[in-house]
């Protein structure tokens, strides 16, 4: 993450009036505010924004919690969360980030601190790859007919061992949509970087003098049905998950 709230938002600071969509990053505000935080994604949404990003830090409203409590409220901006790997096991984050985009169909994404080695940092997002990737995308079967609710066969351990992060797995429950959720930061193993993003404080004063530089009413996203984060960052579709774990199985 960015050192500071101001180092995103000076980048824009004397910019002239600009068109959404636009990426916001939420910093948390003196005193937590939830209904600040609500009211401003859900005009950012209105107005054609595309994605914002919940920070957390001392004081603040937890992020993951706060995508839960914005996921229902919302139709097509996407919800990204601040996952502190100092406090936050990658197991915990996998399966609530997973949820998460289970609840929003596919709107989810993620930032990573806490860890600045940049070992540790790619340990830790190996791992949660590797429990999202544990289950294969066909394995909630819902058959009815079979009796089959999750074919077991397409669900394997994540056993993922690195130098800082040890994980049996697998996750308990499926693959999310997305395949893997994309995530936003300063390192080179990040899929978007900071450098489109304007920083707010969650408050409503430094909201309306930021949303006074948008032109209103431009990007018109009504009619558009939603899409997930991955389209809607420009990025490439993650290919299903088959880990062909049935074609290798021995005959009986």
């Amino acid at each position: 993450m960015p050192e500071s709230n101001e180092g995103i938002a000076r980048q824009n600071a004397d910019d002239q009036p600009r068109a959404l969509p636009v990426r916001l990053v939420l910093w948390p505000a003196a005193r937590p505010d939830f209904q600040a935080v609500r009211d401003i994604v859900l005009e950012a949404e209105a107005l054609g924004a595309n994605a914002a990003l919940i920070t957390g830090g001392r004081g603040a409203l937890e992020p993951l919690t706060v995508v839960g409590a914005l996921a229902p409220l919302t139709v097509r901006i996407g919800l990204l969360a601040e996952v502190d790997a100092a406090e936050t096991h990658p197991y915990t984050a996998a399966r609530r980030l997973a949820a998460l985009d289970h609840i929003s169909g596919g709107r989810i994404g993620w930032s990573l601190t806490g860890a600045r080695e940049p070992g540790r940092i790619r340990d830790y997002v190996d791992a949660v790859h590797a429990l999202w990737d544990s289950w294969d995308d066909d394995a909630h079967r819902f058959d009815k007919r079979s009796g089959v609710y999750i074919d077991t066969d397409r669900i394997a351990a994540a056993d993922h061992a690195g130098p800082f992060y040890r994980v049996a797995g697998p996750l308990d429950i499926p693959r999310p949509p997305q395949g893997r959720l994309p995530r936003v930061g300063d390192d080179s193993t990040v899929d978007v970087s900071f450098s489109e993003w304007i920083g707010v404080v969650a408050d409503p004063t430094a909201w309306r003098k930021l949303r006074a530089r948008f032109e209103p009413g431009v990007a018109d996203t009504a009619g558009r049905p939603p899409r997930t984060l991955r389209r809607e960052l420009g990025l490439s579709d993650i290919p299903p998950q088959y880990s062909n774990r049935l074609a290798a199985a021995p005959n009986p």
